[in-house]
């Protein structure tokens, strides 16, 4: 698989994989911490890992709906962000491996709050149809935080 390192772009997300598994594009902007960076690029790898689990065979039905939310994310159904939220939350469970595979030194709150809030945020879309407001995903990260960290 090809990693690129790109500047982000208004609209760009933090990283994506590629459905056909070659590619993984990590988005960098001014601030952006290398964690954040590392955690985005664990997230990706994370799907490349359970495409590759799944005989590198990916899921038609969801194919579709994944092309469908590139072109007009606005136009997915329920049921369709029902299912991006119900692969982003399973395929969460890769990233533990991943970290270990690659023997990251991450604290086990950060990592615990990188899949707490990831999840979060697609579940919130699922319901809602849109992502939560920056506002809304900084106070879902201070709760997680007080909750993983103890602060």
């Amino acid at each position: 698989i090809k990693v690129e390192w790109k500047t982000h772009k208004r609209g760009d997300p933090g990283a994506t994989w590629n459905i056909n598994g070659n590619l993984i594009e990590v988005y960098s902007w001014p601030g952006k911490s290398k964690l954040r960076s590392i955690l985005d690029l664990v997230h990706e790898l994370a799907h490349h890992k359970a495409w590759i689990n799944a005989d590198r065979i990916q899921d038609e039905t969801l194919n579709l709906i994944l092309n469908k939310e590139g072109e007009d994310p606005k136009s997915l159904s329920k049921e369709e962000r029902r299912t991006i939220y119900l692969m982003e939350k399973n395929d969460t469970q890769y990233r533990r491996e991943i970290i270990k595979d690659l023997n990251l030194t991450i604290p086990e709150w950060r990592i615990q709050l990188d899949e707490a809030l990831d999840i979060w945020i697609y579940y919130v879309y699922y319901l809602n149809g849109k992502d939560p407001t920056m506002k809304e995903k900084k106070t879902k990260e201070l709760e997680l935080k007080k909750l993983f960290k103890g602060e």
